[in-house]
C-alpha cells in the first residue's frame, strides 16, 4: 500500500521528528525528519538508514510512502528512493503483515496515557491511502467543518481516528493564495493541521481524589494542597503545591459586590516561563524568587502559555485547564517583574474587600461568560482583577448590561479588556487567542491566520473590532514600563463639587499631592476611542520614567516624533456616572492595587478605592 500526505514546516526541526509511523503486526517503520531537513527510514530496532530525501523549508511537498513485501520506496516531487527491506528484520516482517496502526507526527509510545507522543513541527494535510494498483483505499480531510478532534476516514476504515493535544486549526494549506482570509469562506484552502510537539490540550489524568466543598462554604479562594509528605512542610516550597478552587455563591443569593476574577486571563498567562532571558536593563526588578522551583518545572516538561511560541517560532494559541497551571496559584512572583502577579496579585483586593465592612463574594470570567445576566443577579457593583486583559465577546455583553441596568463598575486595573479570546463551546477546558498582526514582539499569527478556529471570527485586539476597552472602562491601554511606579496628578481644573461625596472628599484632602500607584502597564482616557462624555480625570501620569513606551497601536506620530511619543505615554485614573444612574471608578494600573493594604496607606490608593466603593453602595449619591 501507499501512504501520501502533504506537508511544510516553517523552520526545520529541533531534533530528529517523526513525520509518519506505520506498525504492523510484526513490526514498525518511521518515516523521520531531520534538523538538516533530511529524510530517514528508521525501524524500533535502531536501523537508521538515509533515503537522500530532504524536505524544504516554507515549501509545500508531496510525500508518498510505499511499503510492498520486498522494499520502502519514498517518492519526493519527483524524487524517488527505493530501500530493500532485507536491511530489517522489522521492515521485513512488516512488509508481509497487515497494518494495526497509522500514526502522523508522532510515534508510538506505551508511557503515554494515550499511547503515543508528538514528534514533529510541521501542517501536514490531505492524507491519503492507496493500494497496489494506485487505487485509493481512503483518506482523511483536516479541512472539513466544523473542525473536531474525531476525523474518521471517508471509508471507514479507521473510524476512530483521531487528533491528539489540540493541533492547529483553520490554518492555511498548500491553495492558500491569499484570496480569502478565513476558513469558513473557502475550508478546501485551509486543509491542513499544525502539528507542534509541544502541544498540549489534555494531559488525560486518571482521578486520583475528590473533594466536596461544604455547603455553608463562604464565597472566596481556597487551596487544594498536594504534599510529599502526610502535613505539608511549608518552609520547603519544592514538597508541597497549592492548587486554588474559587468558591462562588449561588444565583439570587450574591453579595451587592462582587469581584470578577480574570480567570481568562489567569489561563493566557498560566505557564509563563518567561525567567533567565528577561534582560536585566528593561526588567530592573528582576531578581531571584519564590517561585524559581516553579520556573524550573515548566522548562524541564516544557509547558507554554499563550505568550510562549513552539519550536518552528509560530505562536501558541491554545491554553487548556487540562494541563499543569503551574503559575496559577497564590504565592506566585513573577522573577522578572519582581511582584505577584494575576490570581496572586489579585489576592490583595480580595484581603481589602474583607477590611472594608462590606459584605462580598467572588464570580469569574467563565460565569459571565456562560451564565450571563444571570451570573451577576442581585449585585450592585462589579469589581475587577488588577489585570483583565483577555475576554469574550459573551463577557463584554454582561459587563456591559450590568451598566444598562444601572449597574456600578470599579476597574482597579491596566491593560484590561483588549483581546479577544474563544472559548471551545465543546471543550470549555480549551481557551483560544488569535493575536492577528498585534502581537509586536511576543507573537503575530502568520498571514491569512487570524480567525479562530472555535467560531470563524476575526481575533486580534477588541480596539480594532469595534469594542476598544474605553467604551466600558473609560480608559484603554497606552503604556508599558518596568523600572518604577510613580503617583497621579490632580488636574488643576479637577471639578470636585462633581464628583460624590466620599470620593470628593478624599480627592479635595490631596490637592497638590501625588496619589495612587500608577506603573507596570497604564491605561489613558481617550474620546477618540470612546471615553464616553462626562468622563472626569481624577488624576494623570505625566511623569512617567523615561523607560516607559507607548504600546505599538497607541502610537500615532507627528512631525515631531519624540513629542508624539511623550504625548502616548501617560494613564488616568478616572470616575464617571453612566446615563443609567452607575458609577464607573477605573485606575488604568496594574500597580494601584499592590498597595492596598499597605501600612500607612501610601499614596492614599485605600483611601480613594474605598471612598469609591462606598459611594457607590450609598443610594444617596
Amino acid at each position: 500500500m501507499t501512504l501520501e500526505l502533504t506537508v511544510w514546516q516553517r523552520s526545520a526541526q529541533p531534533s530528529s521528528s517523526t513525520l509518519i509511523e506505520l506498525r504492523g503486526t510484526a513490526g514498525a517503520v518511521r518515516v523521520v525528519l531531520h534538523p538538516d531537513s533530511s529524510l530517514w527510514l528508521a525501524t524500533e530496532a535502531g536501523d537508521h538508514l538515509p533515503t537522500g530525501l530532504r524536505l524544504g523549508v516554507r515549501t509545500w511537498h508531496r510525500l508518498a510512502m510505499s511499503v510492498c513485501k520486498e522494499s520502502v520506496e519514498l517518492r519526493l516531487r519527483g524524487l524517488h528512493t527505493t530501500l530493500p527491506l532485507t536491511w530489517s528484520a522489522d521492515l521485513a516482517a512488516l512488509g508481509g503483515g497487515a497494518l494495526e496502526e497509522l500514526l502522523i507526527a508522532g510515534r508510538h509510545d506505551p508511557d503515554s496515557p494515550t499511547e503515543c507522543r508528538g514528534e514533529l513541527d510541521a501542517k501536514v494535510e490531505a492524507p491519503r491511502l492507496l493500494n497496489a494498483a494506485g487505487e485509493l483505499l481512503t483518506s482523511w480531510d483536516f479541512s472539513a467543518l466544523p473542525y473536531d478532534d474525531d476525523v474518521p476516514d471517508i471509508a471507514g476504515l479507521f473510524a476512530h481516528s483521531r487528533l491528539i493535544n489540540g493541533p492547529g486549526r483553520g490554518m492555511t494549506g498548500s491553495a492558500w493564495r491569499g484570496r480569502h482570509t478565513c476558513f469558513v469562506d473557502a475550508p478546501e484552502e485551509y486543509g491542513g493541521a499544525w502539528f507542534h510537539r509541544d502541544d498540549l490540550a489534555d494531559a488525560e489524568w486518571p482521578l486520583l481524589a475528590e473533594i466536596e466543598i461544604p455547603a455553608d462554604a463562604r464565597p472566596g479562594v481556597y487551596c487544594v494542597v498536594l504534599s510529599l509528605d502526610a502535613e505539608p512542610r511549608y518552609d520547603d516550597v519544592e514538597r508541597w503545591c497549592p492548587i486554588p478552587v474559587f468558591v462562588t455563591a449561588e444565583p439570587g443569593a450574591r453579595a451587592q459586590v462582587a469581584l470578577v476574577l480574570p480567570t481568562f486571563s489567569y489561563r493566557a498567562y498560566a505557564n509563563n516561563g518567561f525567567f533567565e532571558d528577561a534582560d536585566p536593563a528593561v526588567y530592573r526588578h528582576r531578581g531571584l524568587t519564590c517561585s524559581a522551583h516553579v520556573y524550573r518545572y515548566i522548562d524541564e516538561h516544557r509547558l507554554l502559555s499563550l505568550y510562549g511560541r513552539h519550536h518552528d517560532g509560530s505562536g501558541v494559541h491554545l491554553a487548556s485547564l487540562r494541563r499543569p497551571q503551574a503559575t496559577v496559584r497564590p504565592d506566585w512572583v513573577s522573577q522578572p517583574l519582581g511582584r505577584t502577579h494575576q490570581l496572586s496579585a489579585d489576592l490583595s483586593i480580595l484581603r481589602w474587600l474583607s477590611e472594608t465592612g462590606v459584605d462580598w463574594t467572588i464570580l469569574t470570567d467563565e460565569q459571565l461568560h456562560e451564565q450571563g445576566e444571570e451570573a451577576i443577579d442581585g449585585v450592585d457593583v462589579l469589581i475587577t482583577g488588577s489585570h483583565p486583559e483577555y475576554s469574550t465577546r459573551e463577557l463584554l455583553d454582561t459587563y456591559d448590561r450590568h451598566l444598562e441596568r444601572g449597574g456600578h463598575l470599579m476597574y482597579l486595573g491596566g491593560n484590561g479588556f483588549i483581546l479577544k479570546v474563544e472559548v471551545d463551546a465543546d471543550r470549555p477546558w480549551l481557551l483560544e487567542l488569535r493575536r492577528g498582526d498585534s502581537g509586536g514582539d511576543i507573537w503575530a499569527g502568520d498571514p491569512g491566520e487570524a480567525h479562530h478556529q472555535v467560531s470563524g471570527e476575526m481575533g486580534g485586539l477588541w480596539r480594532r473590532l469595534g469594542r476598544p476597552p474605553n467604551l466600558l472602562t473609560g480608559v484603554g491601554y497606552s503604556a508599558i514600563g518596568f523600572s518604577a511606579d510613580v503617583g497621579y496628578r490632580q488636574p488643576a481644573d479637577l471639578p470636585l463639587t462633581d464628583l460624590p461625596t466620599r470620593l470628593g472628599s478624599a480627592l479635595r484632602e490631596l490637592t497638590g499631592e501625588l496619589f495612587g500607584l500608577g506603573g507596570f502597564e497604564v491605561d489613558r482616557y481617550d474620546p477618540d476611542l470612546g471615553s464616553p462624555e462626562g468622563t472626569i480625570i481624577l488624576g494623570r501620569l505625566d511623569n512617567l520614567p523615561d523607560d516607559y513606551r507607548p504600546v505599538p497601536e497607541y502610537l500615532v506620530l507627528g512631525s515631531d516624533p519624540s513629542a508624539g511619543i511623550r504625548a502616548s505615554t501617560r494613564g488616568d485614573v478616572v470616575w464617571r456616572r453612566t446615563p443609567h444612574g452607575g458609577q464607573v471608578f477605573s485606575t488604568g494600573s496594574i500597580s494601584w492595587t499592590s498597595r492596598l493594604n499597605e501600612p500607612d496607606d501610601p499614596g492614599h490608593c485605600r483611601l480613594i478605592t474605598t471612598a469609591a466603593l462606598l459611594d457607590m453602595l450609598d443610594p444617596e449619591t
